[in-house]
């Protein structure tokens, strides 16, 4: 699942090194629509195949992320209840193992939102005020597309992110909270 996940951000490179490409030659030849027009339709098929492959991650690992975040935070609120409770002395180890699997898969996600938002950059930053009017609603076709892009989620509910990290983390404790105050 790794591997597959980071062939998002390495596909975000290589359109960069494919804007950059671009770039030096708008440098040398300015609205020459005959050598910018077959770069930018390649980046063009880049930046699809990027879409392509978010949105084929996101229907692939949909029920798996899903399942491994209500478990983890399962397992994270079960085992601070055993901890109350003082009726498993290893504990804490599973709560360290269900946190770091928590934040792990929290992580991939914002690896995936990091790499959008750098996509989108990327696009801007080019050199589209060079290209031809055709060539830049091309570019501004891709800027569209790369500004609604598809996000990795938990369940359709909330975005995979750090920031649903932290948000699970908060209620996870505030639960927690409820429940020693009522073993107490």
């Amino acid at each position: 699942m790794i591997l597959i996940i980071v062939h998002i951000p390495l596909m975000k490179n290589i359109l960069k090194l494919k804007f950059n490409e671009l770039d030096e030659m708008l440098e040398l030849h300015p609205r020459d629509r005959e050598k910018t027009e077959p770069m930018l339709k390649a980046i063009f098929q880049w930046h699809q195949k990027y879409i392509l492959i978010t949105e084929a991650i996101q229907q692939l690992f949909f029920w798996i992320i899903f399942i491994q975040i209500f478990f983890a935070t399962l397992s994270v609120v079960a085992t601070i209840v055993c901890q109350f409770l003082n009726v498993w002395a290893v504990a804490p180890v599973l709560l360290v193992y269900s946190f770091v699997i928590l934040y792990f898969y929290c992580g991939l996600g914002n690896l995936v939102d990091i790499s959008n938002d750098d996509l989108t950059n990327i696009i801007y930053d080019c050199k589209w005020y060079e290209l031809s009017p055709t060539e830049q609603k091309m570019v501004l076709i891709m800027l569209r597309v790369s500004q609604k892009p598809p996000t990795m989620t938990i369940g359709n509910m909330m975005p995979l992110s750090m920031n649903t990290a932290l948000q699970l983390t908060k209620s996870i404790y505030t639960a927690a909270m409820l429940l020693h105050n009522f073993v107490k």
